[in-house]
C-alpha cells in the first residue's frame, strides 16, 4: 500500500482508496462522479483537477477528452453536464499493458491511494459516487476467451477517507438495458404443459424487475447516484425497437415506488405488448450497444433474452480471421456510435457486460450461443424455463449490482393447494443485511388468483413494509434492518383471506374454496451491508472431459476473508445423459407443420415433441446429487472446488450455501447462490465422417457428422453455428441438417474444387483444404490465416433466403434505420 504521507499534501485535498483485490484482478478504472452547485467553466481552460501533484484540465467527453499521465497510471477529468464531472483513474501502473489488465505487475496488491484538488471549479461539491472496476478473465483448456482489455466487472470497496464535502451517493449512476425477444415462438407455453405461456411469464418478469430495482434504489436526493439511475429496454423480433417513444432511457428519479414511479410505464408497454415475427437478436443488441456509446458517462449493464434460434440479419456469429477472430461479432453500416465506423464488431470490445437468458426445458444450441455471449462480455448466462422467468431476472438484477451488492436471499416456488388459505416460509436476514426486497408472484395463477403477502418480523409482529410496488402478477415489498425490525429469521405468508374482500396489506385475494392449486413464487433480494460473494464457473468454453472449476470469492468490509467460520458448500447438479446422442438416436416424432409467424425450426419442434414422452424427457433433463461437496481456501478470500466428471456434455449447474458467523457480530449468515455452465461436444473432425461429393464441375457438397473422441455427438440444431471460410470464388447456398439427426450437408457453389475452404462449427474447425476433398482436423489443429481473411460464408435461416451475410446488409440496415425513428406501433 502507498502512504498517504508519502504523497504530496495539496491544502483541502481529498483522497481516493482502492482496495486490496484478491486472487482476482485487482481495480483497472475507478470512477468518481462529482455533483457540484455550480456551472461548471468551459472545458480546455483552467479548470481541472490536481491528481497527485499532477494538474488534469477538464474536458468535454469524445475525442478530446485525452487522458493524463500520473504516476504511471491515465488520469481523465469529464464533464457530464453543466454541473457533473467524472474523474477516471485507469491504473496502468498495476499491469504490463493496457491490454493485459488481468495479469498484475509482480508485487501488486491493487491497494492504492491518490490525493486530489480542484482547479478553478467554482462552488462546491454538493454530492459524489465511487465505483471501481476489473477485467474479467476466462480461460479454458482447449480455447482462451478472455477480455484483459476491458474493465467491466464491478468492484466493491472504493472509498473516500478524506471526504470531498458534500453527500456520499454511493455510486456512480446506472443504466440497465433489457433487450427482450418477441418474435412468435414467445406465445408458446413457458415449459411443457404450463397453462401460462413465455410471454406472458416475461411481461411478470419485466414488471418484477423494475419493481425490484425501483425499491432497491428508492431516494429523495435528486442529486443521488440512484435517482439518476437510467433503464432502457428494446424489444427485438423480425426488427428491434426501444420500448417507449421520446428518449431511450428513463431516469430513475425520486418518485416513491408504486403506480406513479418513473419505470412503471415500462410494465404497462410491455403487457400491452403481443408476440410478433422472427428473431432479429442482432438488431436488438445494436440497439442496445448504439444507446450505450451515445452516453457512455453511466455505468452500463445489458440483460438479453431469446426462446430461441436467432433466423434474421446480422447473426452474432464467431470471426473465422482477422483481429477478432474466434471472438463473436456483429456486421454493422459503420454507423453504430462509439465503434468508429467499424462494418465487424467484436462484442467484447464494447466494455458492455451482457447478462443473458435463454428460456428452454433443456441446454440448446441458442443457449450455448447466450453463454459465450455473457463469457465474452464480462455477464452471466441462466438456462430457466419460461415459468422461471420472474426468478431469473431477479437473479441477473442482483449479478448487475454485484458491487454495490444485492444477493439471492431465497427463491422459493410451490402450489398453494386447493382448499388451503396460506403457506409460510422463512428467510434468515442476519445483521450484515442493510435491506430485504421480498417479491411474491403468481405467474400462471388465473387472473382473479392473486395472493396477499403478509410479512411477520423475528418478534412475530406482522409489519408494514417501507415501500411497495405491484403488479397483475406480484407484489414487492421492502423492508429494513433494523428500522423495520431486528435481524433474525422472517417468516413470509401467502395468504387467501375471506371471500371477494380485500386483504389487510392490500393484496388482491383469491376467493372460494373450488378454484385450483395457485402457483406463487417467493423471492427475497438482501442487501448487503457488508458481505461480497461472487460465484463463477471459471473458464469458457467447457468441453466434455474437462473438469470445471467452481470459485467463489469472499470479501467482508472490503476485505478478503481468508478463513470463514462456518461451511462454504455445493451440490452438483448435472445432465442425465448426452443430449446430442439422445436426438440422434430418438426416432423423429410426428408433428405438424408450424404455422406460426415465426415457424420453430425442425430441431425445436422435434425437442418439443420428444419432451412430452417421459421416457426421453428424462434422459434430457438433470439430476441434482443430494451430498454437498466443500469448497477449499486457496487464499486470499477464493474457495474453490473442482468437479472432473463432465464426460457428459449439457447442463452442470453449482448449488452454493453459504453459512457462516459474521466475523463483526457472531451471527449466523445464510447466503444462496446458483451458477452454472455448459459442457459442449468438441467436434474432432477426424472421428466426424467429414466428406465432399462433387454435384457438378462448380458445386459441391460437404457433409459430416460432428462429434468428439469420446463418441458424444453434437447433435441437431447447430445450422446458425456452421460457418465455412471460402478462399476464393464461390458461395454457400444452403446448409441443413435433413434427417435432423445431426449429419449436416452444406452446398457450395460457383467454386474450383481445388479452392481451400476452412470448415466450422460453433467455433471449432473440423475440416480444412481443397473442397474437393477436405482434410478432417483435430481439436486444436491450427488454421492458417489468409492475409485477406478468406471471406466467410454461411448458408443459416435468414430473412429473405440464405444469400450469405453481406447480400443481407442492405436490407437490415434499411430496417433498422427506420426502426429507429419510433417505437413500434407508430411506424
Amino acid at each position: 500500500m502507498l502512504s498517504l504521507l508519502a504523497l504530496p499534501w495539496v491544502a483541502g485535498a481529498a483522497q481516493l482508496h482502492l482496495p486490496a483485490t484478491a486472487p482476482n484482478p485487482p481495480v483497472a478504472l475507478a470512477r468518481v462522479n462529482f455533483q457540484f452547485n455550480a456551472d461548471l467553466p468551459a472545458s480546455g481552460g483552467a479548470a481541472g483537477i490536481t491528481v497527485d501533484g499532477t494538474f488534469v484540465q477538464l474536458k468535454d467527453p469524445g475525442a478530446g477528452a485525452i487522458p493524463t499521465p500520473v504516476g504511471g497510471d491515465m488520469v481523465r477529468f469529464v464533464r457530464q453536464d453543466n454541473r457533473t464531472a467524472v474523474l477516471d483513474i485507469t491504473t496502468l501502473s498495476f499491469f504490463p499493458a493496457p491490454d493485459q489488465l488481468c495479469t498484475t505487475n509482480p508485487g501488486v496488491t491493487g491497494e492504492k491511494d491518490y490525493t486530489y484538488s480542484f482547479t478553478a471549479i467554482p462552488g462546491a461539491v454538493v454530492g459524489f459516487g465511487a465505483t471501481g472496476f476489473a477485467a474479467t478473465s476466462v480461460v479454458s483448456g482447449g480455447e482462451s476467451v478472455t477480455n484483459c482489455g476491458c474493465a467491466s466487472r464491478r468492484v466493491k470497496g472504493i472509498t473516500m477517507p478524506v471526504s470531498p464535502g458534500g453527500t456520499d451517493m454511493g455510486r456512480l449512476p446506472m443504466d440497465l438495458i433489457l433487450v427482450l425477444d418477441q418474435s412468435g415462438s414467445m406465445i408458446l407455453p413457458a415449459a411443457t404443459g404450463a397453462p401460462v405461456s413465455r410471454w406472458a411469464a416475461l411481461q411478470s418478469a419485466v414488471g418484477q424487475f423494475v419493481a425490484n430495482w425501483a425499491t432497491e434504489g428508492m431516494t429523495s436526493d435528486p442529486n443521488s447516484g440512484y435517482a439518476r439511475d437510467r433503464l432502457g429496454v428494446v424489444y427485438f423480433d423480425t426488427n428491434a425497437a426501444q420500448a417507449l417513444a421520446g428518449g431511450f432511457y428513463v431516469n430513475r428519479g425520486v418518485a416513491p415506488p408504486g403506480p406513479t414511479h418513473a419505470w412503471k410505464p415500462y410494465e404497462t408497454d410491455v403487457l400491452a405488448e403481443n408476440p410478433k415475427d422472427l428473431t432479429a437478436l442482432g438488431k436488438g443488441l445494436l440497439i442496445a450497444i448504439d444507446q450505450r456509446n451515445k452516453f457512455p458517462g453511466n455505468d452500463a449493464t445489458v440483460v438479453v433474452m431469446t426462446d430461441g434460434m436467432q433466423n434474421v440479419d446480422p447473426l452474432v456469429r464467431r470471426a473465422m480471421a482477422g483481429p477478432n477472430a474466434p471472438y463473436l461479432v456483429l456486421d454493422t453500416d459503420g454507423t453504430i456510435t462509439g465503434t468508429g465506423g467499424a462494418t465487424e464488431v467484436a462484442l467484447r470490445s464494447q466494455c458492455l457486460p451482457m447478462l443473458a437468458v435463454s428460456v428452454g426445458d433443456i441446454a440448446s444450441p441458442w443457449a450455448e450461443l447466450l453463454e459465450r455471449i455473457a463469457a465474452e462480455t464480462a455477464g452471466t448466462h441462466k438456462l430457466t424455463r419460461g415459468s422461471e422467468l420472474p426468478a431469473t431476472f431477479l437473479a441477473q438484477l442482483t449479478e448487475a449490482l454485484k458491487g454495490n451488492t444485492l444477493t439471492l436471499a431465497l427463491n422459493q416456488s410451490g402450489a398453494l393447494p386447493q382448499g388451503t388459505n396460506s403457506v409460510t416460509t422463512s428467510v434468515l436476514l442476519d445483521g450484515s443485511v442493510r435491506n430485504a426486497l421480498i417479491t411474491l408472484g403468481t405467474v400462471g395463477a388465473q387472473n382473479q388468483e392473486r395472493l396477499s403477502l403478509r410479512i411477520i418480523s423475528p418478534d412475530g409482529v406482522q409489519i408494514r413494509p417501507t415501500a411497495r410496488m405491484d403488479g397483475p402478477t406480484y407484489t414487492t415489498q421492502r423492508i429494513d434492518i433494523p428500522a423495520t425490525g431486528k435481524p433474525g429469521t422472517w417468516k413470509l405468508m401467502a395468504v387467501r383471506e375471506g371471500s371477494g374482500g380485500g386483504s389487510t396489506d392490500g393484496g388482491v385475494i383469491i376467493t372460494g374454496a373450488s378454484l385450483p392449486p395457485t402457483p406463487y413464487q417467493f423471492t427475497v433480494l438482501a442487501e448487503e451491508r457488508s458481505l461480497d460473494m461472487r460465484t463463477r464457473v471459471l473458464g469458457t468454453p467447457h468441453v466434455a472431459g474437462e473438469k470445471l472449476t467452481l470459485a467463489v470469492d469472499l470479501s467482508f468490509n472490503g476485505k478478503p476473508l481468508e478463513t470463514v467460520d462456518g461451511k462454504l458448500t455445493a451440490r452438483v447438479e448435472h445432465p442425465n445423459a448426452p443430449i446430442g446422442t439422445v436426438l440422434r438416436d430418438t426416432k423423429n416424432p410426428e408433428t405438424r407443420p408450424d404455422q406460426s409467424k415465426d415457424p420453430r425450426t425442425a430441431y425445436q419442434q422435434k425437442v418439443d415433441a420428444l419432451l412430452l414422452d417421459p421416457k426421453v424427457a428424462g434422459q434430457l433433463g438433470t439430476t441434482t446429487d443430494k451430498n454437498a461437496l466443500d469448497l477449499a481456501a486457496q487464499g486470499k478470500g477464493r474457495y474453490t472446488l473442482d468437479f472432473p466428471d463432465t464426460k457428459i456434455p449439457g447442463l452442470y449447474r453449482f448449488h452454493v450455501t453459504l453459512d457462516i458467523k459474521n466475523p463483526d457480530t457472531g451471527d449466523l449468515i445464510h447466503r444462496v447462490e446458483t451458477v452454472e455452465t455448459t459442457v459442449v461436444v468438441g467436434s474432432d473432425g477426424t472421428v466426424s465422417e467429414v466428406k465432399s461429393e462433387a454435384v457438378d464441375a462448380t458445386t459441391f457438397k460437404i457433409s459430416f457428422t460432428p462429434k468428439d473422441a469420446a463418441g458424444n455427438f453434437k447433435g441437431p440444431g447447430f445450422e446458425n453455428q456452421i460457418q465455412v471460410r471460402i478462399d476464393g470464388k464461390g458461395e454457400v447456398v444452403e446448409i441443413r441438417d435433413p434427417l435432423i439427426n445431426g449429419t449436416y450437408e452444406i452446398t457450395i457453389k460457383g467454386i474450383d474444387a481445388n479452392t481451400n475452404v476452412v470448415v466450422f462449427v460453433a467455433g471449432q474447425p473440423i475440416a480444412k483444404g481443397p473442397v474437393s476433398k477436405p482434410n478432417p482436423m483435430k481439436p486444436g489443429e491450427p488454421v492458417d490465416d489468409k492475409p485477406d481473411g478468406g471471406h466467410p460464408s454461411c448458408g443459416c435461416r435468414r430473412m429473405g433466403g440464405g444469400k450469405g451475410t453481406a447480400g443481407m446488409l442492405g436490407l437490415f440496415f434499411l430496417a433498422f434505420i427506420a426502426r429507429r425513428r419510433g417505437r413500434r406501433g407508430n411506424e
